[in-house]
């Protein structure tokens, strides 16, 4: 029976969604850093094209279906407490400061490499299990035991050795 409230029908428009952000996404960072010109034909049909390369990749429309609503998610529940703080008087020279704050910026990046991880988690998870152990089904097929499997992989605690020792020189270089 059909409802109100039934969306069954936008799971046939879920590859025009991914295509239509990365079109917008192309085209407003070509328009910004003028990278190719000021045209804006250009830059449309070059945003055109990269918004339709994304239809040959199953896996990256797979990885972008998952992060839109992650993502959509965040900026309604940052809005939402930035409303919450307005309402109990934070004054908007407050809000910039805050904003402009390093915490918050890498907290922002935090959660958006997170949203990022977890996409290619879902989307590629399962393989690299399975690659890794060599059989065709890992046993498990929970997400839980699929992300310790990889993380306790020998390549991947080789490389996040490495890159904490590179983290640990940067900053130490710097500081």
């Amino acid at each position: 029976m059909a409802t109100i409230l039934d969306v069954g029908l936008l799971q046939y428009f879920s590859v025009v969604f991914p295509v239509i952000l990365v079109f917008a996404i192309v085209y407003a960072l070509l328009f910004k850093t003028k990278a190719i010109g000021d045209n804006p034909a250009i830059n449309a049909l070059i945003a055109i094209v990269a918004g339709l390369l994304m239809l040959l990749s199953e896996k990256a429309l797979e990885i972008l279906n998952f992060m839109i609503p992650w993502f959509a998610i965040a900026v309604i529940f940052l809005i939402m407490l930035i409303m919450l703080f307005k309402v109990f008087g934070l004054k908007d020279e407050s809000l910039t400061t805050v904003l402009k704050d390093k915490a918050v910026y890498w907290a922002i990046i935090l959660v958006a490499l997170g949203i990022v991880g977890a996409a290619f988690a879902n989307s590629f998870g399962q393989d690299i299990v399975d690659a890794g152990t060599g059989e065709g089904d890992a046993g498990e097929n929970d997400a839980f035991s699929n992300v310790i499997k990889i993380i306790t992989n020998s390549k991947v605690l080789g490389f996040i050795v490495i890159i904490a020792i590179a983290v640990a020189a940067v900053f130490l270089l710097t500081g």
